[in-house]
C-alpha cells in the first residue's frame, strides 16, 4: 500500500469519528447520511457484506415514515407491546440514543458494587451493555421488559452511589431516556 492509498478516504462525506463513542478508528459509514460507527458501537449488528449499508438512525427514519403520523399511544399500551420487528428496531434506536448521550459512559459497563451492598439493597444489578446483549439476544418479550431494565440501571445508580455528581448523572440519563422514549414510541 502506498502512502497515497493510506490517505484515501472511501467515504469523504462521512464523519471520521464514531457517533456513539466519539473516537476514530475503523468505522462503518452509512450510505444514506454522514454518520459513521464502530462495529461494536452500533446497536443493530452491522452486515459487512451489505452494500449499501444504512445505519439505525436511517432505518428508524424509514420505519417512522411508514407509521400513522396522527397516532399517539399511552405508555401503558406501549409497555405491553410485543417485541416485534418494529418495536425491536425502536428499542435498538432508543438504546443507541442513550449510548450516544455524552454522559452515558458511566452506565455502560458492569458497575462495581461490593457483594454485601448488592445483596442488601439491589433487586438486580443492571448496566447498558447487558441490556444491549439482552436486546440483541432476544431476551425481551415486550417493550416493557426493555424499558424496566433501562430504568433499573438509573435507579440502581441513584440507590448505590452517595456522590452527588454521580447521582446527578443518573438524573440526567433518566431525563434523556424518558424524552427519547416518549418521542420514539409516540407516547402522549
Amino acid at each position: 500500500m502506498s502512502f497515497q492509498d493510506a490517505l484515501y478516504d472511501p467515504c469523504p462525506e462521512n464523519s471520521n469519528i464514531c457517533v456513539v463513542c466519539g473516537n476514530s478508528g475503523t468505522l462503518f459509514c452509512c450510505d444514506s447520511c454522514p454518520r459513521s460507527f464502530h462495529e461494536k458501537c452500533h446497536i443493530h449488528p452491522i452486515n459487512r457484506k451489505r452494500d449499501p449499508w444504512y445505519c439505525l438512525f436511517c432505518c428508524i427514519k424509514g420505519i417512522q415514515e411508514n407509521l400513522s403520523p396522527d397516532k399517539c399511544h399511552q405508555e401503558s399500551e406501549v409497555l405491553i407491546s410485543p417485541m416485534n420487528y418494529v418495536n425491536k428496531m425502536k428499542c435498538k434506536f432508543l438504546l443507541l440514543k442513550i449510548f450516544s448521550f455524552p454522559k452515558s459512559s458511566f452506565f455502560i459497563r458492569e458497575p462495581y458494587y461490593s457483594r454485601d451492598q448488592m445483596c442488601e439493597v439491589l433487586k438486580k444489578p443492571m448496566w447498558l451493555n447487558k441490556i444491549k446483549r439482552n436486546l440483541i439476544g432476544r431476551e425481551y418479550l415486550n417493550v416493557g421488559q426493555f424499558v424496566a431494565d433501562i430504568r433499573l440501571v438509573i435507579e440502581n445508580h441513584k440507590i448505590m452511589y452517595k456522590n452527588e455528581s454521580i447521582v446527578n448523572l443518573a438524573y440526567q440519563l433518566e431525563k434523556e431516556f424518558e424524552n427519547h422514549f416518549k418521542t420514539i414510541f409516540e407516547i402522549q
